[in-house]
């Protein structure tokens, strides 16, 4: 994929900007502050990305001991750096230690989830310094421009002294763009990274079309149907309709990366590496690792780099704690000191939110790699594969734990994730009238595959 494309989607996303800094002395005798951080700062916003610039006024070599709990600078910047898509933070910031900026990068690491730091400092060995620092919490690969911690925050060191050379104000951004456009190589992380960008967008769209004055009729709606149910049971048909305005702007959109690349793709380096030097067809070689891997009984992504990832990202739901205390179609438990199988919810959603009990489907661990035979349906979770059969036997009605009140779960059975919402109605649509069609949204070599084999 073009650098250029990744650019302009990063610079869609990336909206705010934090840049922490003890040398950011906002007066007009500063030569430092005017010949750099303002025009930088001024820069940075009429490429339209909010810049806030925050002074680390405390130079004594540490945050106040002695300042208001939960009120010192550093706690200020705790609190900021997880609203800011980018953050700038000076290496050895009010001390000739990193002791200040070590504290806020722990914070970041601690915050989860992908996060972009920018580490400045007039330290030459900037990058030894910080790989010794942190060389136990962050993965670091050789020729990476960017260093990442298991949760995906990406960081990067910039040499303060160069910064500080003429009108390298101009160019800090793009040089900071550019670092994050090449941090992730595929396509998959770019086409999120613009469906999130356009959601931001929308967002003030679809608060103004809410309906207004609704909760007389939501409190009537509760008294009619449950009136001893927690005001969050209605809510979830209000949160699922939601929901679903958000899944029609996400796939209603007409993303700019799959125009650009949609010609690109066939020029690929990784696709004609794949496709055969005679006139085969791609479907053919795919059929024939298929066959190998059938004979050697081993899992197809032996053969097919990626295939698993691929196949997690179209069955898988990702892990989110917050479901953790809700029963869903679709949400996967193993037995409490049994991991070897899994149970899936395949109870109606509306029975989820109302029954005392939910229906469970057992998942077996299958290591051959076989065709699917009709009813049978094979799912990849958490890097196993297990096969569901549409057998009564599978099947066992399992209570839900304080269902007349949060509803938190099922007792005995710990929650492990989940699976995405077309798989797992499609697994209770062969459980309960044994279709056998395959799920459109698997991906299709899976399909020509267990077909073909």
């Amino acid at each position: 994929m073009k650098i250029e494309a990744r650019k302009n989607i990063a610079k869609r996303f990336l909206q705010t900007l934090l840049w922490i800094d003890d040398e950011i002395v906002m007066d007009e005798k500063n030569e430092k502050f005017q010949s750099f951080f303002k025009p930088a700062s001024e820069a940075i916003s009429k490429e339209g990305m909010i810049c806030q610039l925050f002074r680390f006024t405390n130079t004594n070599g540490h945050d106040d001991p002695y300042g208001e709990e939960g009120n010192s600078e550093i706690e200020t910047i705790k609190r900021l750096i997880t609203k800011a898509d980018i953050v700038i933070v000076d290496w050895h910031l009010g001390a000739e230690d990193p002791r200040n900026a070590i504290s806020i990068i722990d914070t970041i690491l601690a915050s989860q989830g992908t996060r972009f730091c920018v580490v400045l400092s007039q330290e030459p060995k900037i990058e030894e310094e910080f790989n010794r620092q942190y060389k136990d919490k962050i993965k670091i690969r050789q020729g990476d421009l960017c260093l990442t911690n298991e949760d995906g925050s990406k960081f990067f060191m910039l040499f303060k002294k160069d910064a500080f050379e003429k009108d390298q104000h101009k160019k800090l951004l793009p040089n900071i763009i550019s670092l994050i456009a090449a941090t992730y190589k595929d396509y998959i992380h770019w086409v999120a990274i613009e469906i999130m960008a356009n959601v931001k967008d929308q967002i003030p769209t679809l608060l103004s079309q809410l309906p207004k004055e609704t909760d007389n009729a939501l409190m009537a709606e509760r008294l009619i149907n449950e009136p001893n149910n927690e005001l969050s049971t209605t809510l979830d048909f209000a949160i699922s309709a939601i929901g679903d305005d958000l899944y029609d702007i996400v796939t209603e959109m007409n993303l700019d990366l799959v125009k650009t690349c949609s010609d690109q793709f066939e020029k690929d380096e990784a696709y004609h590496r794949l496709k055969l030097k005679s006139s085969s067809i791609l479907a053919k070689k795919c059929s024939e690792l298929a066959q190998l891997a059938k004979d050697k009984m081993s899992d197809f992504s032996e053969f097919c780099p990626g295939y698993g990832n691929l196949t997690r990202l179209f069955e898988q739901k990702s892990l989110d704690q917050s479901l953790s205390k809700r029963v869903y179609q679709g949400a996967v438990y193993q037995m409490a000191g049994e991991t070897r199988y899994m149970y899936i919810c395949i109870s109606q959603p509306c029975d989820c939110n109302t029954k005392d009990s939910v229906l469970l489907l057992k998942g077996s661990p299958d290591k051959k790699f076989t065709r699917t035979a009709p009813g049978k349906t094979y799912v990849t979770f958490n890097n196993a594969t297990y096969v569901i059969l549409p057998d009564p036997a599978s099947c066992c009605v399992y209570p839900v734990a304080d269902s007349k009140a949060s509803r938190s779960g099922l007792e005995g059975l710990n929650y492990v994730g989940g699976l995405r919402a077309s798989v797992a109605m499609r697994i209770a649509d062969r459980f309960f009238s044994h279709q056998t069609r395959v799920g459109v949204n698997q991906p299709r070599i899976i399909r020509d595959i267990r077909q073909n084999s």
